[in-house]
């Protein structure tokens, strides 16, 4: 997911962003699909990279499994909790979601 979120990031809306921001996927199955991430965005482009400490993180997306990752992600549903700094979300929320609809 996070490589189509790379390839499809909205230049427009991300214009002027640079943040980090944690995403946890939790979830019954080990292996690539569960885990945390951090994801940098600034000016246009995403990176993303496993993770094992997502302190400092401007916001933080958590997602209850693979499934709602996945769905969110492509835009077909509106699931996960973010926490963090509030001044950040507006910006933040835009991680997510960057896979055109």
């Amino acid at each position: 997911m996070f490589i189509l979120m790379q390839s499809t990031v909205d230049q427009e809306s991300s214009r002027g962003i640079d943040c980090d921001c944690g995403v946890v996927v939790d979830g019954e199955w080990d292996g690539e699909w569960v885990g945390q991430w951090r994801v940098r965005v600034k000016d246009g482009a995403l990176w993303y990279e496993a993770a094992e400490n997502l302190d400092g993180m401007a916001a933080t997306f958590h997602y209850k499994d693979a499934w709602d990752f996945v769905l969110y992600t492509s835009g077909r549903i509106e699931v996960g909790d973010v926490t963090g700094d509030p001044r950040f979300w507006g910006a933040a929320i835009t991680i997510p979601r960057a896979a055109s609809r």
